[in-house]
């Protein structure tokens, strides 16, 4: 009943099965730039068929994405170095990753 559950949970809210596809948990000295992790969901979403989160917002998805990690146990840091933002605790991972300077989906 719970494998039930946790898929369908996964089918009304792709970002749960982003992040256990494509985020690697791990110690809090490991940090990895937001707009990596943001770009890289949108990249995921586009490949997957799942369009119309290629648009979501950047506010949104860091929603979903701290609501699920909290609720799962992780803890996911926030830090910023100069102008550029990072999250702790995670690493992406997986065919999707795209880099910074990413403009389209490959």
């Amino acid at each position: 009943m719970e494998e039930l559950l946790s898929q369908y949970q996964k089918e009304l809210n792709p970002i749960i099965q982003f992040f256990e596809e494509c985020i690697e948990i791990t110690n809090d000295t490991v940090r990895e730039d937001t707009k990596v992790v943001y770009n890289t969901f949108k990249n995921w979403a586009y490949h997957n068929g799942l369009r119309g989160y290629t648009n979501i917002s950047n506010q949104k998805f860091w929603r979903e994405f701290h609501r699920y990690a909290e609720s799962s146990g992780y803890k996911i840091g926030k830090r910023k170095s100069n102008t550029i933002r990072f999250r702790t605790g995670i690493k992406v991972v997986g065919e999707y990753k795209v880099t910074n300077g990413y403009n389209g989906w490959a």
